[in-house]
């Protein structure tokens, strides 16, 4: 009965906070905070992440929450400052909004993977994201 209560707490959805900085709010736009919990779509089809919010601005910071129990995830954070809905991308493929990934990960010539981005998130551990312009 012990083990069954624990494994029902493990799983129980808690607050994940995501505190992001560099964002550059007079663009305009939306800002949308993506938890991937596998490699499919991430980082910037939200489509295929597990959990997809809208950022807050609180006092002049922004943040995004999750409400999902504690595991390993990466999170992508994208500033559509358009309103398209989608990161604009330039002929290369290099993104022209605002964007950033869980562990601040920016290789030169591809987009950051799932594994150079996860962490492991608890309602305890804080996580915070740089966003590129």
């Amino acid at each position: 009965m012990v083990l069954l209560v624990a494994l029902l707490l493990s799983n129980t959805p808690a607050p994940l906070r995501v505190t992001l900085t560099g964002v550059d709010a007079p663009r305009g736009g939306t800002i949308t905070c993506a938890l991937f919990d596998a490699p499919a779509g991430f980082p910037m089809d939200s489509s295929k992440s597990r959990l997809l919010v809208k950022a807050r601005q609180q006092n002049g910071a922004w943040s995004c929450e999750f409400a999902a129990p504690a595991g390993v995830y990466a999170v992508s954070v994208a500033h559509d400052a358009n309103d398209n809905g989608k990161v604009d991308t330039n002929l290369f493929g290099v993104p022209t909004e605002a964007w950033g990934t869980s562990r601040d990960v920016v290789p030169l010539l591809r987009a950051p993977t799932f594994d150079e981005s996860k962490v492991t998130l608890s309602s305890e551990v804080p996580l915070a994201i740089k966003v590129h312009p």
